[in-house]
């Protein structure tokens, strides 16, 4: 891995706290973080994340994104990694790179701060997987808590981002129509337009 000085980490006593993404990884010399692309090394961390994983060219719709540039093609680049464990991940060789042998991956699920208003400057359109308002629900699913996601939305909408919201329908677990209602109200809710669509993964 081509290990490179990373940004978004504050010193805590002894260990360096990553703040990229919500899990906040307090990490001694050496150690690597949750997403095993974020490692300490002395006073600074590092990041295996500047490597390209993944690339293609394809229909914008296929990102999923239906109502930003219809018929446009885009370029997709994707670097290893992720901080979350969706059950269904269709990405897993990729988004779980070092927690099986001999597979190789960065981090996706930002911490709302610093991290997304720096993103949110440098994109134009973004399409966020919201499984559940449920905590104990989407907690299940992912690994993850859905504040973040919802956090993240707020600010990537008020930065004048085009964000699609997509929720992955799996039966038994999200597929409940009250609490489908709640969510798209909660989507709409945010003060914008904002295109969301239910999708079977």
């Amino acid at each position: 891995m081509n290990w490179q000085p990373a940004e978004f980490f504050r010193a805590a006593g002894e260990t360096l706290v990553c703040t990229l993404c919500p899990r906040a990884c307090a990490l001694a010399d050496g150690d690597l973080g949750w997403c095993r692309v974020r490692r300490r090394r002395g006073g600074r961390l590092e990041t295996a994340t500047f490597a390209t994983s993944l690339w293609h060219w394809d229909a914008v719709e296929r990102k999923p994104l239906y109502h930003y540039r219809p018929g446009s093609e885009v370029l997709t680049l994707a670097a290893p990694g992720c901080t979350l464990r969706c059950l269904y991940c269709q990405n897993h060789r990729l988004s779980q790179f070092g927690r099986e042998a001999g597979v190789v991956w960065g981090a996706r699920a930002l911490e709302p701060g610093a991290a997304i208003a720096t993103a949110a400057g440098r994109g134009a359109a973004v399409n966020l997987d919201l499984k559940s308002l449920d905590r104990h629900r989407h907690r299940a699913l992912t690994g993850g808590d859905p504040v973040p996601v919802l956090e993240t939305l707020a600010i990537l909408l008020a930065a004048g981002v085009w964000v699609e919201v997509s929720t992955p329908l799996i039966p038994g677990v999200n597929t409940d129509p009250a609490a489908l209602r709640t969510l798209a109200r909660t989507i709409a809710g945010l003060g914008r337009w904002t295109p969301s669509r239910e999708v079977e993964p």
